[in-house]
């Protein structure tokens, strides 16, 4: 589907809650879920810095100090990341809460929560008479969502009625291998939808869901 009469569209997918490790809780004397308390600790010893990210036991509030570096020479640090952690800045601090590589390295089990933001935005014409959409989906911090959740969330749409679609062809996933619709979407995904063999309603519905501004 390239000719004028696609729409071409792009969804952005913005986590808003940060993932819970699960650890062994020293208050509850069982695993629990740990969040981020949005803090850094840190602590000098010469020239070298130890640094962490603090999380609290979602029941009892107990502490996990989640390393980040430690004995990083102070000389290897930037001025930028230094400061960064001095201030807790939640820009330097985001980065690091969505670290799942760096979580799963001190906890066995992550927690992904289905709180996510979507910024829909149509670039480029909308003809009358479109024969397909072609949708972009992306996101700059791993989501931990399956696509077919992403798509139900951004379309307003009942699993059911998703899986039928795509089981009559008229939506498909050009992206990976096997079913890309059940695996979760850390990176980008590409989306076509043809408008053949949809009811009025649905099309409507569809073409509504694309963009955050109303139509004409």
């Amino acid at each position: 589907m390239t000719d004028q009469t696609t729409i071409l569209a792009q969804w952005t997918i913005i986590p808003t809650t940060p993932p819970q490790p699960s650890r062994h809780c020293p208050g509850c004397a069982q695993p629990r879920h740990f969040a981020s308390s949005g803090r850094v600790r840190l602590n000098a010893n010469g020239k070298r810095l130890d640094a962490w990210l603090i999380y609290k036991c979602i029941r009892c509030g107990q502490t996990w100090n989640r390393p980040i570096m430690q004995r990083r020479p102070v000389g290897q640090i930037s001025v930028a990341d230094l400061q960064a952690m001095q201030q807790s800045s939640p820009r330097w601090v985001r980065v690091h809460e969505f670290d799942t590589t760096g979580l799963k390295e001190h906890c066995a089990q992550i927690r992904h929560l289905p709180d996510v933001a979507i910024i829909r935005e149509i670039r480029g014409p909308t003809p009358r008479d479109w024969s397909g959409i072609r949708l972009r989906i992306g996101c700059a911090l791993p989501t931990g969502l399956r696509l077919d959740r992403v798509l139900c969330e951004g379309w307003k749409l009942p699993r059911s009625q998703l899986q039928r679609l795509v089981k009559q062809g008229i939506i498909t996933v050009r992206t990976g291998a096997g079913n890309p619709l059940k695996r979760p979407l850390d990176g980008a995904a590409s989306v076509e939808v043809m408008a053949a063999g949809l009811g009025d309603q649905m099309r409507q519905k569809l073409l509504a869901g694309l963009s955050d501004r109303p139509g004409p």
